[in-house]
């Protein structure tokens, strides 16, 4: 999202999406930095703590993307980003506010990420509790959000299934792909 915003820093623009970024940079632009960005993560994962923060950080993305789109909700991208950096300050091991000043991330999603209450919060919240696994939380926040909870219970499925496919695309790919031939796609 950085590389997108100095990309937009003449348009005034914040990106608050994925889509936005693929927008502003282009798709194989966006790519060559996941995968930059996957083969950094990959190679600094030196502790179990690391390997589990990176792990519930894209649980959290992915359950708070499908909670939304459960919800009917349209602006689910937005909802990935707030899990997917819910344990940023735990990852860089960096104060919160300090590493939110550095992002140009929308008021929204740092709102969400400090805790205060925004339309995004109580879905994270549940994310939070299905990361956790703490099933008294689940039953009333999924109540709260008048979220059926047979499919929240698949949606905790489905994420931990493609949690599994991150790590293991990501560790296939770059114990198999030459980086050059990655660029000459």
């Amino acid at each position: 999202l950085q590389l997108a915003n100095a990309a937009s820093n003449k348009l005034k623009v914040r990106v608050t999406s994925i889509q936005q970024a693929i927008m502003m940079l282009g798709l194989k632009e966006l790519q060559k930095w996941i995968y930059l960005l996957a083969m950094r993560i990959n190679l600094h994962i030196q502790t179990d703590v690391d390997y589990e923060l990176l792990r519930s950080s894209l649980f959290r993305a992915k359950a708070c993307e499908q909670l939304s789109r459960l919800a009917l909700i349209q602006n689910y991208d937005e909802y990935f980003l707030c899990g997917m950096l819910s344990n940023i300050d735990s990852i860089m091991a960096r104060p919160i506010a300090f590493i939110l000043e550095q992002l140009p991330l929308s008021e929204t999603i740092k709102q969400t990420i400090l805790n205060l209450d925004t339309d995004i919060a109580p879905y994270l919240q549940l994310a939070i509790s299905l990361d956790k696994l703490d099933w008294n939380k689940i039953t009333s926040q999924s109540s709260q959000l008048q979220l059926p909870i047979d499919q929240v219970e698949l949606i905790y499925v489905n994420t931990l299934d493609w949690v599994d496919q991150i790590f293991s695309a990501i560790k296939q790919f770059t114990n198999n792909t030459d980086l050059e031939q990655f660029f000459q796609r």
